[in-house]
Formats: C-alpha cells, structure tokens, sequence
C-alpha cells in the first residue's frame, strides 16, 4: 500500500506539476547518474568519425562558404581514402554564386580556362554528378516559414500504428539538383529541454508528411543499403525504429536518449587533417561532415559539456546505435 500510495504521488507530480519543479528535478537526477556513472561506451565494429570544418581547414581552404567544387573535391578525397559512405552537416539550399559559368556572358571563349581540374564550368553540376556517383546523405533542416518539401529516401513499413509526430510545414534542404542525386537525406533537427540543454536525439521528423531519420541513422541506411526503414509501436506509442539489422529503442516521440560518454568517445578530425598525406586511414568508416569552427555557430549546450558543435550530437547517437549502447 506505502509503494502504490508513493506512486500516485509521483505520478500526481508528473500530472500537476504548473512550475514544472518536478520535471527539473527529474532532468538533475538522470544527469547525476550519467555524470557520476559515465555508460562505458565500447568502440564500435565499424568506425565512425566526425570531420570537422574546423579553425585550421578554414586557414587552409579560405573563408565559409566554400565553393562548391572545393566541398565536392573534399567529397572526391574522403572516398579516395576509403570511406563507406558520408554525411554532411551542411544546408545546400542555395545556388553557388562563385561558378564561372555565371560570367560565361562576359568571358565567352575565355571561361574554359575557369575551369576545375574534372573539366567543370559549374559547380553546381559538379557537386551533383559527384553526388550521384557516391553513396552520400544530405542534410534537411524544420524551419517554420521555408517553402521546401521534400521526399524521403527512406520507404517506410509500420508495425502497429504509424508514428504520430508534429508535421512540420517549413523545411530547409538541399536544391532539387542535389536532393535528386544524393543517396539519402537525413533531418540535422535538434531539440533541446525546457531548460536549452540537449538529452535526447530525434531519431525521426515528419515535414509535409513525409517521415525522414536523423542524419546519423540515414547515413547507417545507406552504408548498409537498407531500402526500407521500420517502425514498431504498440497503445503506448513508437517503441523502436529498425535500420537494417539495428533496432534502435526510442521514446514515443521518436527520440534516442543521449549517453553523455558518447559525445567524449567520438573520433574526431579536422578535414585538413584528414585530406593531408599523413592523414588517418578511413577505410570502412562512416563520416560526417559538418562545422565545429566558432564563427560557423551551430552549437548546443548539454548537461556536462557547453557550446557542443551540432553534428556531434548526430554521430554521437550513430555510435550509440552501432554499438549497442542504450540508457
């Protein structure tokens, strides 16, 4: 009787809880245990790194945004050093305004000598052809107020009732060019608590009804050519979703619990670093490409760590899934 009577109470909290006291009591009682229990997190069978566009890529490649030849020349190399497939962290929405074929008008014959070393005038064209040619995810964003839409990648099968999530009606994402090339595009969304920390990755979104995964798991689909993604559900809501041979255990919003360690446990590497001569062997990895320097501002703060760079969040959820590492 003392333990169902201790259970209505804190079930009553939950319920009643207008100052939301008790939700943050919660939030301070699962971050204890993770900080003074760090979840071991065992390397995974197929390594995954975290290329960065970092202080020193920027010194050597120039000021953001690059041109776009040189992000599909970076793409180029990754898979030249043996990368099963790649992400970028990256919102390709807009036209490349640095491509010669914009002043062939003023040039005439004399544009040729612009050209790239693969014979391209445009660097739009290039990106895309490199695009169609390798197994490589784009990235979408849901922000309220965009005219995109766009169709997932992913065929969807539902045990139990389709998942019920908020249909965003704006997203950014990539030009139709490269959305039509790219193997896979996944969500870069991030959600943080009520009190702006990060604890938990949004494994799924839903814009203009289409459902797409997170970055992390859409790039693990592709590596793995898993054509269709499956949801499971039950009265209580979504359950897990399944990529492949991964059946990933979510929250009824579709969310992955962050473990804290797996932010710390992340092979990291600066793109120059990892384009040079003496770069790290890649072979087998899946990579994600995206920002960390501090002017490109894409940051999120967690219970123990602050300004974390975002496409850290997604490979950080994409070792957890890889190794078997849930809370």
């Amino acid at each position: 009787i003392a333990h169902f009577a201790a259970a209505l109470v804190v079930f009553g909290l939950l319920i009643w809880d207008p100052s939301g006291a008790f939700k943050k009591l919660s939030y301070a009682v699962e971050d204890s245990y993770q900080v003074n229990s760090p979840i071991p997190m065992p390397e995974p069978k197929t390594p995954v790194w975290f290329v960065e566009i970092d202080e020193k890529s920027l010194d050597v490649y120039g000021q953001w945004p690059w041109p776009r030849t040189d992000l599909a020349e970076a793409l180029i190399g990754l898979y030249e050093r043996g990368a099963t497939a790649v992400a970028l962290d990256i919102i390709q929405a807009e036209p490349d305004r640095t491509s010669p074929s914009l002043l062939a008008d003023k040039l005439g014959d004399q544009t040729q000598v612009l050209a790239n070393d693969y014979g391209y005038l445009d660097w739009d064209e290039f990106f895309a052809d490199v695009l169609a040619q390798t197994p490589t995810v784009l990235a979408l964003a849901a922000v309220e107020g965009m005219q995109g839409q766009y169709a997932s990648k992913s065929a969807w099968a539902h045990i139990g009732d389709r998942p019920s999530l908020f249909d965003h009606q704006g997203t950014a994402g990539p030009l139709l060019i490269f959305s039509e090339r790219a193997s896979g595009i996944g969500h870069v969304s991030i959600s943080p608590d009520d009190d702006g920390l990060v604890r938990q990755i949004p494994l799924m979104l839903q814009a203009h009804g289409e459902l797409f995964l997170a970055l992390g798991p859409e790039l693990l689909r592709v590596a793995v050519d898993a054509n269709t993604s499956v949801t499971k559900a039950d009265i209580n809501g979504l359950n897990t979703i399944k990529v492949g041979a991964y059946e990933i255990p979510v929250n009824p919003a579709g969310e992955l619990r962050l473990a804290y360690s797996a932010l710390d446990s992340v092979r990291r590497i600066g793109l120059a670093d990892a384009l040079a001569p003496d770069g790290p062997d890649l072979s087998q990895s899946l990579i994600l490409l995206g920002p960390s320097a501090l002017g490109l501002k894409d940051f999120h703060d967690t219970p123990v760590s602050l300004s974390t760079p975002g496409p850290l969040f997604h490979v950080a959820a994409l070792e957890q899934i890889l190794s078997g590492t849930y809370l």
